[in-house]
Formats: structure tokens, C-alpha cells, sequence
């Protein structure tokens, strides 16, 4: 977690503000757990600032950053990053990020304000197609080097050095049972990494955006639907929810194991 401070134009940094040039607007959407994040209006346009502090987080935005650019070519609603800045406090490394702004609330806000119960599972068919169409693609060349890697055993060393290093929610046990049970392996995909339902960006049903790149790579596709199904309030606590994701998606679904693997998983990031 990280105590978030609002990014005004005097805590640019100057290659942000000569890119922008004059800031007319900015708000605030929701905000993660390890950034800032504004949406500014300037004379150049609508972009998403965003920007993390401190090594950890901060590695995490320059890999999104890395992400976005290889995925810049694909036809899928991505960000376009545009610059990337890192500098540094009195108190602390900061690392900065600028991107195209997508329409859009994120599908967490959508799913609890839609009445129509029939209209939300289109709407879920919808992202369920979309993440499909995700896992179909080829890596780019900017990431056919991670191709080589095991990312099952990559995701397991990192998941063991946060445990060590900083706050997660899963326990020493629950990582010892992952490194010793681990899930059949499936051919690889390029995969988000961070399938949550507030990074899902909805306009008219449909999805209007991806966002929060820092953790795609080539890998389990299973990761990815299992963090997508993850009961909220008013989303996937019935399971005509789920069904109609996979129907979208085009599979069965997960098995209860496969499930709460890549979720338990997901408790160490």
C-alpha cells in the first residue's frame, strides 16, 4: 500500500511539463495500491499520468512502461505510452509514466450500477471475447526473449522475495504449498498478469480498454481468468456470471484447484 498524494502541475517533473505544455484540467480516478494517477487535459490533448515511488513500485512502472511498448502495434484497447521519467526526492526514487487516456469506467463500477441482469452478462461475454483474443496473439519481438523463461518458476522467486521483503497477504505455509502443488502445465500465452476487474475499461457494454501492464508476459493464460472471475460486489458471485464470461472466452472454465491456485498465487503481488 502507499499514501497517495495528488498529482498537481508544480510535482511534474520538466520533461512531463514540456511534453504537456499548459494543464487545463485534471481528476482523480480510483486509485491502486501502487500509484498515483491523474488525467489531465493540456494543450496537447487527454493523457493518463501516473507515477510510482520507492524501488519496488517503481520497477513495476518502468516495466510497464516496457510492456506498452512492445504491444504498441496490437489491435486491442491498450494505452499508448508515450514517457517515461524517473527522478528522484529528497525523500524517495519516483518513476513517472505517460500515456493516452482510454473512455471508460472501469468494469467494477459498471457491473454495480447495471440493473439489467441480461445486459451484465453480455457485457461479461464481451470481456471474456476480448481476453481471448488477448491470449490468441503472438509475443512480440520485444518479448520473445521471456518465451525461454519458466514463468510458473519466475512468478514463484518473486512471489518468495516480496514474502521476504515487503507486506502481501499470503503466508510463508501458503507458499510452500505453491512451490510443492504446483498446477499441470498448459502451452504458454501473452498474458496480462493482472486480469482484475478494475482494469477493465467499459463504454456501451463493451470493453473499451485494458490497463495496468506491468505484469505481461508469456505466460499461464490460466492466471489470468482465474484473477478475471474473483467474486465482487455485484460481479461473479453468481454463476451465470462466470459462465458467461467463458462463454465468451470460449472454455469450459477452470477447475476449482487450477482456481484457487492462481488466486492464492496472486496474494504474494
Amino acid at each position: 500500500m502507499i499514501q497517495h498524494e495528488m498529482i498537481v502541475p508544480d510535482t511534474l517533473p520538466y520533461e512531463i511539463k514540456s511534453f504537456l505544455g499548459t494543464v487545463y484540467e485534471l481528476a482523480y480516478p480510483r486509485q491502486g495500491d501502487t500509484s498515483d494517477v491523474a488525467i489531465v487535459v493540456c494543450e496537447r490533448g487527454k493523457y493518463v499520468v501516473k507515477r510510482s515511488r520507492g524501488g519496488q513500485f517503481r520497477d513495476w512502472l518502468a516495466q510497464e512502461y516496457h510492456v506498452l511498448q512492445a504491444l504498441i502495434e496490437v489491435s486491442l484497447p491498450l494505452p499508448r505510452p508515450y514517457l517515461y521519467v524517473e527522478c528522484c526526492t529528497s525523500e524517495t526514487p519516483e518513476a513517472w509514466l505517460v500515456m493516452s487516456h482510454l473512455p471508460g469506467d472501469s468494469l467494477r463500477i459498471v457491473a454495480c450500477n447495471e440493473a439489467d441482469q441480461a445486459a451484465k452478462r453480455q457485457m461479461l461475454f464481451a470481456v471474456g471475447q476480448v481476453l481471448a483474443k488477448l491470449h490468441s496473439l503472438a509475443v512480440p519481438t520485444a518479448l520473445c526473449a521471456e518465451r525461454g523463461k519458466a514463468w510458473l518458476d519466475s512468478m514463484l522467486k518473486q512471489a518468495r522475495y516480496n514474502l521476504e521483503h515487503y507486506e502481501v497477504e499470503g503466508s510463508a505455509e501458503l507458499l510452500e504449498q505453491l512451490e510443492t502443488q504446483r498446477p499441470r502445465m498448459v502451452q504458454p500465452t501473452l498474458i496480462h498478469g493482472d486480469f482484475a476487474i478494475d482494469n477493465v475499461l467499459i463504454v456501451d457494454r463493451e470493453v473499451s480498454g485494458i490497463v495496468d501492464w506491468a505484469w505481461g508476459a508469456w505466460g499461464d493464460p490460466r492466471y489470468d481468468r482465474a484473477l478475471a472471475i474473483r467474486p465482487k460486489e455485484g460481479i461473479f458471485q453468481m454463476p451465470e456470471d462466470t459462465q458467461s464470461f467463458f462463454n465468451g472466452y470460449g472454455t469450459a472454465g477452470l477447475s476449482q484447484d487450477e482456481y484457487d491456485y492462481f488466486v492464492s498465487l496472486y496474494e504474494f503481488f
